[in-house]
């Protein structure tokens, strides 16, 4: 197997590598068809050398209907105890034994140790520069065993850390990577880390909406390079005018409730997707060519009143809080708040996760004022096994067998981590 080897910096590799064009579809929409095990199989079609998946619209109605139990396997929280505050956590590692590791941006511990009953063990890693220290530290990510790796931003080391044995050694990485861009999606079954950058600004700044560009990258566990694998479109960027200090400018932002790319280590391929028009996930081979897609005939939700509404409630409940005094003009962001735009239609995805279970899993977007979340599991063959739908508040960050790890937060920010049983139950 061979890759392109990237000697630029990642977050410049977009426009080299281009956005990627999606490719048609069968002219007639498939029908659904269930195997015996009541998965629902795709109407598959090879088209420019791609293996084209595609789903009915009613493809997600069949699928096996899954929840959750509500009764919590472990419950993940820092108790009173500020150095094990969860508030910055997204994505913690749960190990084979149900202990957690999770890396945090405040406070002096920044790597911590959780027992599997839920309460916390020990400091990793405290914030500092020196050996065995993290100052600037992506997520951790999960190697093997109880191994994970942290990549620093700030000192430009990898650091290997074990659950049983804390600081294990650090590399230096390379001083022309944005590393507070790289955000883990996982471990290849080539033993290969990756990541996704999402450093890249708008593309065209003189377009009132644009999107920005995101990159996958590969690194070996020796981390002597990173190789690009592909380039997807990434968040939807919207023109606005600022009024800082009664001085007008123009600039892009952030299209609230917009299009994000995604992506996620799935075996020895990378899933993707761009968060298009359609619900559309591409399959990519090592060698950095797409080798799969697939798609579903649903059309996006509506993003109502109601969500824009909660948005909104939420960004003026923030300029309200303790940092309203340093702003700039704290009067200017309240206007933007109530009136910059909102995206039409939500995303397809919320994310995409590989599964410890084998299997590739696609959140449906959720918004504040949903009370429940969905997630859709997918085979190799591109089968739809199960459509999970959860009543617990929160967002799943890990999928195993027959298990799911979400993030709850309760109305005073307070943040844990809770481990449930899935519970299959007949279509």
């Amino acid at each position: 197997m061979t890759r392109r080897r990237s000697t630029m910096k990642i977050a410049t590799l977009v426009s080299a590598a281009g956005l990627l064009v999606a490719c048609g579809s069968a002219a007639t929409p498939p029908e659904s068809v269930l195997s015996q095990d009541g998965a629902v199989l795709p109407d598959t079609a090879t088209l420019n050398g791609v293996m084209v998946m595609h789903h009915a619209a009613d493809a997600f109605e069949r699928a096996p209907k899954w929840s959750l139990d509500p009764k919590p396997v472990v419950v993940f929280s820092g108790g009173d105890n500020t150095d094990f505050d969860l508030e910055s956590v997204l994505a913690p590692v749960l190990l084979a034994d149900q202990r957690l590791i999770a890396r945090s941006r405040s406070g002096m511990a920044r790597l911590v140790l959780f027992k599997s009953n839920g309460t916390p063990d020990r400091v990793l890693a405290r914030a500092g520069q020196g050996p065995g220290d993290l100052a600037g530290p992506t997520e951790p990510l999960w190697i093997g065993g109880d191994s994970v790796i942290v990549l620093d931003g700030s000192t430009h080391r990898l650091s290997r850390f074990t659950a049983d044995d804390g600081y294990a050694g650090s590399t230096r990485i390379g001083d022309n990577l944005n590393i507070f861009c790289f955000t883990p999606i996982g471990m290849t079954s080539d033993r290969h880390a990756a990541f996704l950058d999402g450093c890249t600004g708008p593309g065209d700044i003189q377009a009132k909406a644009v999107r920005s560009g995101r990159v996958v990258a590969l690194a070996p566990l020796s981390f002597e390079r990173f190789d690009s694998l592909a380039a997807i479109a990434g968040a939807e960027f919207i023109e606005i005018e600022t009024r800082y200090g009664g001085r007008k400018n123009v600039t892009h932002v952030l299209l609230r409730l917009g299009l994000r790319g995604t992506a996620a280590a799935w075996g020895d391929q990378i899933a993707t997707s761009d968060s298009g028009s359609h619900y559309g996930i591409d399959i990519w081979n090592l060698d950095g060519k797409v080798s799969a897609r697939i798609r579903v005939d649903i059309s996006r939700r509506a993003v109502t009143a109601a969500m824009r509404d909660a948005v909104i409630a939420k960004e003026l409940a923030a300029i309200s809080g303790p940092g309203e005094g340093r702003m700039v003009d704290a009067n200017e962001s309240r206007r933007q708040a109530r009136e910059n735009p909102f995206a039409d239609s939500l995303p397809p995805f919320e994310r995409l996760r590989g599964g410890s279970d084998g299997l590739l899993w696609a959140v449906d977007p959720h918004t504040f004022v949903d009370s429940n979340w969905t997630a859709t599991a997918f085979n190799t063959d591109g089968a739809i096994v199960g459509r999970l739908t959860s009543i617990v508040p929160g967002l799943p960050v890990w999928f195993g067998r027959d298990q799911v790890l979400v993030r709850e937060e309760d109305a005073d920010g307070v943040v844990r981590f809770v481990l449930y049983k899935m519970k299959h139950e007949n279509p």
